[in-house]
């Protein structure tokens, strides 16, 4: 399961020069990009040795799959999964509002590419606003941290992107980001929710901050974060159907023992606890950010006597 994120921001952009992808809006790093892309590459892997705990993302525009590439670099060339969720954000006000290539073509640039990974989360190309940014990059880390087999998970993305990821994981946005800046994200067990240890980091930068970009408007009041730990109930060998159930309708026991009991309805049940491959998120039907799991609790039929299990819930026998 993640317990910590990295996400930076492309190097600076080339956007005098011609596209590689001959699409107006979507320019190649400058020379001054890339050797900031380098320099954050070398910073990630002296804070990273163990390139086996590591899942690299990045968007599908040409300048973060360029920074990404440049990180793999130093990172035992790591794949690159794109996924669109995180790509660039443009407002409904602007007139053009350019997409990425194709991955397919994307990928003949950069080979580290993986194109068995498939993105899970589109782009509206009539533009977005703050809060449909954050609703988006919701659902991207909802997959992202669902399917990422590894404990460390390092994310390229844009400006925009960058500091509301702060909001979607740990319930602020962080500050203005400069080009390859770097957040970081570090899990808290006893709070349940991911806690910003980094914010705008440059040290590794031999120019320091620049090109710093940040929103004109001052953030949402509201801020969604993953920060409440939430345990599944894992009804697959239960052995039963039982239909619409609404929360009064269960009772649970022993959850700090390795068996748990769970009283669903008329129905008895022991548990036993499962880690949960990656990290799962949850909303509530209106898509308000509910919380994280790590953990669910698979239903099996009892195999107390009946009788001690209600005792131990305090129901009438």
């Amino acid at each position: 399961m993640v317990n910590t994120i990295y996400v930076v921001r492309h190097g600076l952009r080339a956007d005098d020069e011609p596209s590689p992808t001959n699409i107006d809006g979507d320019p190649k790093l400058n020379i001054h990009g890339e050797e900031q892309a380098e320099e954050v590459g070398k910073y990630l892997a002296q804070q990273l040795p163990d390139t086996t705990q590591l899942t690299l993302f990045a968007s599908p525009y040409y300048r973060c799959c360029q920074t990404a590439t440049a990180i793999s670099h130093h990172l035992n060339n790591l794949k690159i999964n794109v996924e669109s969720g995180i790509g660039e954000s443009y407002s409904k006000q602007r007139p053009k509002k350019p997409q990425p290539a194709p991955l397919q073509e994307v990928a003949k640039f950069f080979p580290l590419i993986d194109t068995a990974y498939k993105s899970q989360v589109s782009v509206d190309v009539n533009g977005e606003s703050r809060a449909d940014l954050r609703a988006r990059l919701f659902k991207a880390m909802q997959h992202i941290l669902k399917v990422c087999p590894t404990e460390t998970l390092i994310i390229v993305t844009h400006a925009a992107g960058k500091i509301e990821l702060g909001a979607v994981l740990a319930g602020k946005a962080t500050d203005p980001a400069a080009t390859c800046s770097l957040d970081k994200y570090v899990y808290s067990d006893s709070e349940g929710c991911f806690k910003c240890t980094v914010n705008n980091d440059t040290q590794y930068l031999s120019g320091g901050a620049q090109n710093i970009w940040g929103f004109k408007d001052p953030e949402p009041l509201e801020s969604e974060c993953f920060s409440e730990e939430l345990v599944q109930l894992d009804f697959s060998s239960a052995g039963v159907q039982l239909g619409a159930i609404n929360p009064s309708e269960i009772t649970l026991a022993r959850l700090d023992t390795d068996r748990p009991v769970i009283k669903i309805k008329d129905k008895l049940f022991e548990g036993r606890w499962q880690d949960v491959v990656g990290t799962e998120l949850f909303t509530s039907t209106k898509g308000e950010a509910q919380g994280v799991s790590r953990k669910r609790i698979k239903l099996i039929s009892a195999e107390e006597d009946e009788r001690s299990l209600k005792s131990l819930l305090k129901l009438d026998t």
